[in-house]
């Protein structure tokens, strides 16, 4: 089984990172530096709350996206891959991954976002967005077309046309770039 090698470095972003930016960017920045918040109460129980939801979802199954090569397979129509666990990395290029993996078919691979809630929120499907691009640097396959958010407890599906969301989602990855340049680096120094 061949998994998604996941480097850890400066120039990973994780969907958690990603996300926070999405929401608040300085929230974003702290996370990228390693912060902890102070009062986790609240992430706990949002984190409890979505992993009873994945749970309780069984009719849609998804794959981490470190997992999604060793799952994927020409005789199933679609890979859902599982949003929240996306990572890109922002040095490799789609280009040099695709010569490495010209020999494999390409798989139809759809990112999806598990939500309790009722109500999308915009960073809902820019959360899809960027597991596309995670997906395609990945695989080396082309940007998914489409992507899934299953909702509520009737788990509807609301489909994401990815392209939609592509220049907000750029813009967000090229801003957590910034988070790792000199100007953002804490400064010890005392004078």
């Amino acid at each position: 089984m061949k998994k998604v090698e996941r480097t850890v470095s400066s120039n990973t972003i994780t969907a958690a990172v990603f996300a926070a930016y999405v929401k608040c960017p300085t929230k974003a920045f702290l996370l990228a530096r390693g912060e902890r918040p102070f009062d986790t109460f609240f992430a706990q129980i949002g984190r409890s709350i979505s992993m009873a939801y994945k749970a309780k979802i069984r009719n849609i199954s998804s794959v981490k996206f470190d997992h999604l090569e060793s799952h994927s397979d020409p005789e199933i129509t679609a890979t859902f891959v599982d949003s929240e666990t996306a990572f890109y990395d922002r040095v490799t290029t789609q280009r040099d991954h695709r010569t490495k993996t010209a020999e494999r078919r390409a798989a139809n691979y759809v990112p999806v976002l598990y939500s309790a809630w009722d109500k999308t929120e915009h960073s809902d499907a820019l959360i899809v967005s960027f597991c596309a691009l995670a997906i395609e640097q990945a695989t080396g396959t082309e940007i998914p077309t489409y992507g899934k958010i299953i909702l509520g407890d009737a788990a509807r599906v609301k489909t994401v046309r990815v392209v939609d969301f592509l220049a907000r989602t750029h813009q967000a990855i090229n801003r957590n770039c910034l988070f790792n340049s000199p100007q953002f680096q804490p400064s010890y120094e005392t004078g």
